[in-house]
Parts: C-alpha cells; structure tokens; sequence
C-alpha cells in the first residue's frame, strides 16, 4: 500500500511540473505558491496568479517568472532563461518573408522557426542576435507560420506569438513611359501594371542611367517641375506593391525649355530666318515686315503690300513676301529695301525656292502653282488639287504642295508635270496645310481639321497618322529629325521621327508660322497676341532643308 501512495505521489508530481515549452503557467487568478507557479507577466500574490503591475519591487515575490528584484526593479535573473519574444510581424515579399520582433531582456540570441501548418509543429530554420530576419528561398502564393525564441547561456525561451505571411511576386514594370518636355518641367505618363499600388520614379542626366529615385506616385500620371531649361532629363519608372518593386520600365528622355515673347506688328503670320540668324516676320494687318535678331530686338520694320502672309529667303539673302490681296510677291534685300514686285495669281499659299533660284507659288484661289525665275517672270503656270497652301521642293527638285479642299499631295517635277497625286488616309475634314521633307525624303503635312500630322515616303505611301491635335499650321524639321508643329491652341508640339509626341511648349495665342534658328531657337508667330515667342535652344538646329546652300525658305509654311 506505501509504495502505490509513493507511486501516486511521484506521477502526480511528474504531471503538475510538466509542461510544454513556455507553458509553466498558471491564468490569472489560479492559486500559487510562489511566481514561478504563473504565467509571464503574472506574479503570486496571496496565494494567486495577479498580473504585474509594476516593474518597482522591494522583494522577489513582485517580480515574475524568470526575474529577480534588484535595486528596486524587477530584472532577469542571471541564471533565468529569456523570456519569450513579443510582437513578431511577418511581412511578405517576392519569394521571402521579413520578420520582426520586440527584444526579450537577457536574451543573447533568437532561434526561429518555420512551419507550412497553422500551430505547427515548426521547425528550427535560423538564429540571429538582432531583433529582425529575412526568410528566402520561399515559394510564392504558399502560406509560412513563423514563432521566435529568446536565447542565453541559461537556455530557451518559450515560443512567441505566431505569424503568419505568404510571399508572393511584385507587380510586372510598367510599360510605354512617354516623357514630354514643357517650359520648366517634364510631363511623364506610362502604362499601369497589374497590381501595382504606386509607381517609384527616377531619374538622370545620363541615357543608361544610374538613375535616382526622386518621387512615388499612386497615379499613371506625373509633372517634374522646377528643372533647368535646356538640359536632357533620362527617366525610368517601377512599379511598387507590397511584396516589393519592378523592375525599370523602358527610358524616356526629354528637355524642358525656357521660353521668350516679342513684340512685333499686328497679326503676324509668315516667318522666316537668315543665314545670320535674323528672323524676319510678316505683320498682316500692318502691312509690314519684321527684322528681329536672335536676341529678339526689332532691328527694323519695313513696308510691303497689302496683307503679306507667306515669305522665304533666296540664295542671295533677298526676302520674297507673298501679298495675298494683292495678288503680288514682293522681293526685298537684306536691308528691308524692295527691289521688285511680281504679279501672280489670286489667293494665299505658300512660296518655295528651288536648286535653280525659281520661285514657287501656291495660288490658292486659282487653283495652280506658278512658276516664276529669279527675276520674278513667270515661267510656268500648273494646275493642281483644290485650294493648294503649303508647298516644298525636295533634294530632286520634285515640288510637293497641300491641297487644302482635295485632302490630297501633289507631286510636281521641275518642269511642272505632275508625277502623282496622293491621299492623305482619307482623315475626314482634315484639311491639309504645312508642309515639310525630312532627311529621309518623307513628307510630313499638318492637318488644319484632321488633329493629326501625315507622314508619307517619297513615292507618296502614306505611313503613319500621329495624333497631336487640331488646327495644327506651320511645319519645321530640325536637323536630327524631329518635327515641330505650331498649333492654333497655343501649343507647339515636338515628334520624333517616329511621330511619337516629346515635347509641347506653351507660347502664345494664335500660333502659326515656325522657324529654327542655328542654334537650335525655335521661333514662332503668335497672329492673336500681335509677338513671336522664341523657344530657347530647345531643338537641334538649323532647320533642315532637302538641299544645302545660303537659303533659308519658310520650310512649307503657307503663312
């Protein structure tokens, strides 16, 4: 009978003092002996588990389990394991968990452990001394269970609190970054990518990078204002989720400008520049011409007929100002003095020189384009589409005008027959007006009611329609290029070659005709607000010409 009693007494001592790890406890208010009979954070107090209250203590019996009391405060006890730690967070990330965790007094070290089962039993897969880790290696969209135990010499710790995350990929980088320059400041838009939260945005002075991160943004959508004019901005965006960051989108660049307005006559509308970088402006109702140089100070305003529009500058530096009611071209020299005046038939339209100093011009009243030779006699007179405007001569001598009623190109050789009359892509009301020759012997053509600029090849196969907007007017090209258009609504518009929009330059109302000057000024009339605006070393100039010479025509502006 005395050895089962001993028996009994052993396993019920066996079964009291038994207990998982950091499970030695008892819940508030269970009876106890002495602290360690209850739960961290509870101590015993007349025979019960009461929770803590406060770290001061004048006796161990106010301190916890695990702690003993010096100088007045309740601290582990040297030979006591750490207590376990609080607070652990686990934040997903691309085929990783970052964990965190609140330290446990005492401890030297942390051992962590990982489970794919809610509770565990988990599995011992890291130790650190600080209070955060990073788990790799995991499987996105797969759920990890994390606990964390405090480490000293004296032992471990019980489990933490669990947590719990599932690592998963980042959003895919965003796509189609467009930059656009503007006066002061970049324009940036992009594709949005699936999943994204916000969009990091970066940026250098170097094409390739290494770029700088400078902003985020929820939106598809960002101005970087406050830049210098003038300098070349490379920008890459990710985007960003919570299990992290993509990779770069492709490289956007562009340049901000600065831009200068100038006082000239009433409604001004042809311009054209001089070999020395004078820009000389037609002023329609004041029934002047404009010499400006490249500072923008008015060096002289001259006479010519009754409402000039169109004008181009010959070989020898002589001005030709189209009259449009009077039906007449007016020849000036360098110094503003008229040396002739030529009749030609009724109507406005553009003028055009050939390699051979003959004078085009597009009559569009009469429906033709008249030939005339440097002496200012017609020598040919040819009928073309309805309403011809704008007109170019390419490095063939071939002559191409813009039937502005006919939504039509002619093609004129040097003699005057026509080689071929061409579609604009059937852009309803689209009127076409300016017109330009790049390097590659393509021809771009603005389009007053279309909203767009057409671009053909030299056998007159139409390749692209590049949405800018509508009234577009004068034309220019650079020489790397990129087009530039001046529109009705105060904007001009840069393309690339391509025709993809990087730059829109705010001037003034009413824009019309468009020059470029050496160093790569962009000039324009502004006909409502009575200035031009020069739009500061924003282009590569000079403006580019199918062929090469002292010459610098209007580029196929009809104004």
């Amino acid at each position: 009978m005395k050895t089962n009693l001993f028996f009994f007494l052993v396993f019920f001592v066996l079964i009291a003092g038994c207990s998982g790890k950091g499970s030695k406890s008892s819940n508030n208010g269970a009876s106890c002996t002495t602290s360690s009979n209850c739960s961290i954070g509870y101590i015993c107090q007349s025979g019960q588990c009461v929770a803590q209250s406060t770290n001061s203590c004048t006796s161990n019996a106010q301190c916890q389990n695990g702690q003993v009391c010096q100088n007045g405060s309740c601290v582990v006890s040297s030979n006591s394991i750490p207590l376990a730690p609080t607070n652990l967070q686990a934040t997903a990330g691309n085929n990783q968990v970052s964990l965190s965790w609140d330290a446990s007094s005492g401890a030297t070290s942390y051992n962590i452990y990982e489970e794919a089962t809610f509770g565990g039993p988990y599995s011992k897969v890291n130790s650190t001394a600080s209070v955060s880790n990073i788990i790799t290696g995991l499987t996105n969209g797969d759920t990890y269970y994390f606990v964390v135990t405090a480490v000293n010499a004296n032992g471990e710790s019980g489990y933490s609190n669990e947590a719990n995350a599932s690592p998963n990929n980042p959003p895919l980088a965003p796509t189609n970054l467009v930059a656009i320059g503007s006066n002061n400041q970049v324009n940036l838009t992009w594709t949005a990518s699936t999943d994204a939260t916000s969009y990091n945005i970066y940026h250098s002075h170097i094409f390739g990078g290494p770029y700088s991160k400078f902003a985020n943004t929820p939106g598809t959508l960002y101005f970087d204002t406050g830049l210098t004019d003038s300098t070349t901005y490379y920008y890459v965006v990710t985007a960003v989720n919570k299990y992290g960051e993509s990779g770069y989108s492709n490289q956007a660049s562009a340049t901000p400008a600065t831009t200068v307005t100038y006082p000239v006559g009433r409604s001004p509308r042809g311009i054209a520049i001089d070999v020395s970088d004078n820009v000389w402006v037609t002023n329609q109702r004041d029934n002047t011409v404009t010499e400006l140089n490249t500072n923008g100070i008015t060096v002289g305003t001259f006479t010519v007929d009754t409402s000039p529009e169109a004008i181009a500058i010959d070989q020898s530096g002589n001005l030709l100002v189209r009259s449009n009611l009077m039906a007449v071209v007016s020849k000036l020299n360098s110094f503003g003095v008229t040396i002739g005046t030529y009749a030609v038939n009724s109507g406005f339209g553009g003028i055009a020189i050939d390699s051979l100093g003959n004078i085009w011009i597009a009559n569009s009243s009469a429906n033709t384009v008249q030939k005339l030779n440097g002496s200012g006699i017609t020598i040919g007179t040819f009928t073309v589409g309805g309403w011809p405007c704008g007109i170019a001569i390419d490095n063939s001598d071939n002559v191409w005008i813009a039937n502005w009623y006919d939504n039509t190109l002619s093609k004129l050789s040097l003699a005057g027959v026509t080689i071929g009359t061409y579609s604009l892509g059937g852009i309803p009301n689209s009127y076409p007006t300016g017109i330009a020759i790049d390097q590659s012997g393509n021809i771009w053509v603005t389009n007053w009611g279309g909203g767009a600029v057409i671009k053909l090849s030299s056998s007159g196969v139409l390749i692209g329609t590049y949405a800018v907007i509508n009234t577009t007017n004068g034309i220019a090209i650079d020489a790397f290029g990129n087009v530039w258009i001046t529109t009705y609504s105060s904007i001009v518009a840069e393309l690339n070659p391509s025709g993809a929009i990087i730059g829109e330059y705010y001037v003034g109302q009413g824009t019309v005709g468009i020059a470029i000057d050496k160093l790569g000024n962009v000039w324009v009339t502004n006909y409502n607000d009575n200035t031009i605006t020069k739009i500061v070393g924003i282009a590569k100039g000079p403006q580019y010409f199918p062929y090469t010479g002292p010459q610098y025509p209007s580029g196929g502006n009809f104004y």
